[in-house]
């Protein structure tokens, strides 16, 4: 791969767009997941690692799980929850690369659709401490820039919280030039509580390009292009799961305590 620096970087989270220059606005969430689905290439494979092990899992720390599925759709996420004490978490991370074909010298905008989730729950059982942190993040870069966008969802305990971002972050690119694009979904769990983490993205040409069609867009060999068909679960689905646990842990511990007291 090339080496190159990229001072301009853009960053998004959770659906505000901050530059370098230091203003702000926020980006509409209007992703078009249009296109074919592309699984072979000329350019470096992939590399998937999770909690260090070059793979594309699932690896698991205790009850948090992390996994990649490369095709049809690339989708990196972290999941899991967790009912007694003690900590553990989970990192997945995805790195490929894309580059356009065609007229050599020619800058070309590529549009990048994106679907980050993050959810996080954590028990309020009035003893000890309980916290959960998700966070997952879609980083682009090119010779032309560099673009960030991140969600992240971090709960105390008795919260549930959710982030998500949807968009489309647009990156100048030279033809014949090689980019890369990293995802990462983490989770770390502390105690009672649980939650999840989710990337997905998208690459296609502008279409608004002039002529447009005389280009043409090469990913590593065996990663996918398309929209997945499923999503991270919902954050009801984390608070209810961690309320049951929550009431079976306070009555076992209501239970010894009274058998103590006899």
């Amino acid at each position: 791969m090339n080496s190159f620096t990229t001072p301009n970087t853009i960053r998004v989270r959770n659906g505000a767009l901050m530059s370098a220059l230091g203003f702000s606005m926020f980006l509409i969430a209007s992703s078009t997941y249009a296109g074919t689905v592309t699984c072979t290439g000329a350019l470096a494979p992939p590399t998937y690692n999770i909690n260090g092990i070059l793979s594309t899992g699932p690896v698991s720390d205790g009850p948090v799980t992390g996994s990649i599925s490369a095709c049809p759709a690339l989708v990196v996420t972290a999941s899991g929850s967790q009912g007694g004490d003690g900590s553990h978490g989970v990192l997945a991370s995805a790195v490929y690369y894309f580059a356009v074909s065609g007229t050599s010298g020619t800058t070309v905008t590529v549009l990048v659709d994106g679907y980050l989730a993050t959810a996080a729950s954590a028990a309020n059982l009035g003893f000890g401490f309980q916290e959960a942190q998700a966070d997952a993040t879609l980083d682009v870069q090119s010779r032309l820039g560099h673009f960030i966008a991140t969600s992240e969802s971090v709960a105390s305990p008795g919260q549930t919280k959710s982030n998500s971002w949807s968009g489309t972050l647009r990156v100048p690119v030279l033809v014949d030039d090689i980019n890369s694009v990293t995802l990462d979904a983490s989770l770390y769990l502390l105690s009672v509580s649980g939650g999840s983490a989710y990337a997905d993205p998208h690459i296609y040409i502008d279409p608004a390009t002039p002529n447009a069609s005389a280009f043409s867009l090469l990913m590593s060999p065996g990663v996918g292009n398309a929209l997945a068909s499923t999503a991270a679960p919902e954050p009801s689905t984390w608070s209810l799961t961690l309320s049951c646990v929550a009431a079976g842990l306070v009555a076992g511990r209501r239970m010894r305590r009274s058998r103590a007291s006899q």
